[in-house]
Protein backbone atom coordinates (compact mmCIF):
# COMPACT_ATOMS: atom_id res chain seq x y z
CA UNK A 1 0.00 0.00 0.00
CA UNK A 2 1.44 3.66 -0.60
CA UNK A 3 0.62 6.61 1.52
CA UNK A 4 0.29 9.85 0.10
CA UNK A 5 1.29 12.48 3.13
CA UNK A 6 0.85 15.89 2.53
CA UNK A 7 0.24 19.18 5.01
CA UNK A 8 0.52 22.71 5.77
CA UNK A 9 3.74 24.35 5.96
CA UNK A 10 2.92 26.58 8.75
CA UNK A 11 3.81 23.72 11.48
CA UNK A 12 7.31 24.86 11.33
CA UNK A 13 7.18 28.70 10.79
CA UNK A 14 7.88 30.31 14.37
CA UNK A 15 5.81 33.58 13.38
CA UNK A 16 2.52 30.94 12.98
CA UNK A 17 0.12 30.26 15.97
CA UNK A 18 0.05 26.93 14.12
CA UNK A 19 3.84 26.29 15.09
CA UNK A 20 5.45 23.20 16.82
CA UNK A 21 8.89 22.20 17.34
CA UNK A 22 7.57 18.35 17.08
CA UNK A 23 4.66 16.54 15.76
CA UNK A 24 1.80 16.23 17.92
CA UNK A 25 1.30 12.58 19.56
CA UNK A 26 -1.70 12.04 16.94
CA UNK A 27 0.29 12.33 13.86
CA UNK A 28 3.19 10.55 15.57
CA UNK A 29 0.58 7.43 16.09
CA UNK A 30 -0.80 7.39 12.07
CA UNK A 31 2.96 7.28 11.50
CA UNK A 32 3.54 4.86 13.50
CA UNK A 33 0.97 2.74 12.29
CA UNK A 34 2.25 3.43 8.83
CA UNK A 35 5.54 1.40 9.64
CA UNK A 36 3.65 -1.21 11.68
CA UNK A 37 1.67 -2.08 8.26
CA UNK A 38 4.76 -1.48 5.81
CA UNK A 39 3.40 0.90 3.99
CA UNK A 40 4.86 3.04 1.00
CA UNK A 41 4.91 6.56 2.32
CA UNK A 42 5.06 9.11 -0.47
CA UNK A 43 5.92 12.25 0.34
CA UNK A 44 6.48 16.11 -0.93
CA UNK A 45 9.61 17.81 -0.02
CA UNK A 46 8.76 21.40 1.62
CA UNK A 47 9.24 22.30 4.94
CA UNK A 48 6.67 22.03 7.30
CA UNK A 49 4.22 18.44 7.75
CA UNK A 50 6.52 17.28 4.76
CA UNK A 51 9.90 17.57 6.62
CA UNK A 52 8.87 17.22 9.98
CA UNK A 53 7.26 13.36 9.12
CA UNK A 54 10.48 12.74 7.13
CA UNK A 55 12.71 13.71 10.40
CA UNK A 56 10.26 11.40 12.27
CA UNK A 57 10.57 8.15 9.63
CA UNK A 58 13.99 8.82 9.12
CA UNK A 59 14.24 9.06 13.18
CA UNK A 60 12.76 5.15 13.15
CA UNK A 61 15.05 3.96 10.51
CA UNK A 62 11.78 3.75 8.37
CA UNK A 63 13.13 3.12 4.74
CA UNK A 64 9.62 2.73 2.65
CA UNK A 65 9.69 6.17 1.58
CA UNK A 66 10.30 8.24 -1.43
CA UNK A 67 10.16 12.09 -1.84
CA UNK A 68 8.79 13.80 -4.43
CA UNK A 69 9.98 17.27 -5.85
CA UNK A 70 9.34 19.69 -8.93
CA UNK A 71 12.53 20.27 -10.33
CA UNK A 72 15.02 19.66 -7.45
CA UNK A 73 14.88 18.42 -4.05
CA UNK A 74 14.27 20.85 -1.34
CA UNK A 75 14.43 18.56 1.77
CA UNK A 76 15.23 14.96 1.50
CA UNK A 77 16.14 14.34 5.21
CA UNK A 78 16.62 10.60 4.86
CA UNK A 79 18.20 10.34 1.51
CA UNK A 80 15.75 8.40 0.30
CA UNK A 81 14.26 7.59 -3.51
CA UNK A 82 13.60 10.84 -5.31
CA UNK A 83 11.43 11.22 -7.84
CA UNK A 84 11.70 14.47 -9.25
CA UNK A 85 8.80 16.06 -11.50
CA UNK A 86 9.37 18.51 -14.66
CA UNK A 87 7.84 22.23 -13.62
CA UNK A 88 8.49 23.64 -16.73
CA UNK A 89 4.63 23.37 -18.07
CA UNK A 90 3.85 25.15 -14.71
CA UNK A 91 2.16 29.01 -15.41
CA UNK A 92 3.06 30.09 -11.41
CA UNK A 93 4.01 28.52 -8.21
CA UNK A 94 1.01 26.93 -7.22
CA UNK A 95 0.89 25.33 -10.08
CA UNK A 96 4.76 24.59 -10.27
CA UNK A 97 3.93 22.76 -6.63
CA UNK A 98 0.89 20.96 -7.75
CA UNK A 99 2.56 18.92 -10.30
CA UNK A 100 4.53 16.76 -7.94
CA UNK A 101 1.10 16.66 -5.71
CA UNK A 102 -0.56 15.48 -8.89
CA UNK A 103 2.06 12.77 -9.70
CA UNK A 104 1.83 11.92 -5.93
CA UNK A 105 -2.07 12.08 -6.27
CA UNK A 106 -1.92 9.28 -8.82
CA UNK A 107 0.43 6.93 -7.83
CA UNK A 108 -0.79 6.30 -4.13
CA UNK A 109 -3.89 4.01 -2.65
CA UNK A 110 -4.76 6.47 -0.03
CA UNK A 111 -3.69 9.86 2.27
CA UNK A 112 -3.19 11.29 4.99
CA UNK A 113 -3.76 15.27 5.69
CA UNK A 114 -2.90 17.32 8.41
CA UNK A 115 -4.79 20.99 7.66
CA UNK A 116 -5.58 23.52 9.75
CA UNK A 117 -8.26 24.63 11.74
CA UNK A 118 -9.06 27.69 10.46
CA UNK A 119 -9.34 26.44 6.79
CA UNK A 120 -6.21 27.10 5.80
CA UNK A 121 -3.50 24.65 4.11
CA UNK A 122 -4.83 25.20 0.31
CA UNK A 123 -2.71 23.07 -1.23
CA UNK A 124 -3.19 20.12 1.01
CA UNK A 125 -7.34 20.63 0.84
CA UNK A 126 -6.73 20.75 -2.86
CA UNK A 127 -4.78 17.24 -2.48
CA UNK A 128 -8.20 15.81 -0.37
CA UNK A 129 -10.67 17.22 -3.17
CA UNK A 130 -8.24 15.95 -5.04
CA UNK A 131 -8.20 12.36 -3.61
CA UNK A 132 -11.64 12.32 -3.34
CA UNK A 133 -12.52 13.08 -6.65
CA UNK A 134 -10.19 9.87 -7.32
CA UNK A 135 -12.29 7.57 -4.93
CA UNK A 136 -9.52 7.22 -2.61
CA UNK A 137 -9.73 7.63 1.27
CA UNK A 138 -7.60 10.10 2.62
CA UNK A 139 -7.60 11.13 6.59
CA UNK A 140 -7.29 13.96 7.96
CA UNK A 141 -5.75 15.26 11.25
CA UNK A 142 -7.05 19.56 11.84
CA UNK A 143 -4.13 20.73 13.65
CA UNK A 144 -5.00 23.28 16.34
CA UNK A 145 -3.37 26.20 17.14
CA UNK A 146 -0.44 26.26 19.56
CA UNK A 147 -0.78 27.25 22.96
Amino acid sequence: MKIFISGTTKISDKESKYYRLVLPKDICNVLDQIMTNDWEVIIGDAAGIDTMVQTYLYQHNYKKVIVYATDKVRNNVGNWACNIVDGRSAKDEREYHALKDKEMQDICDFGYAVLLDNGGARATRANVKALDDMGKFCMVYELKESK
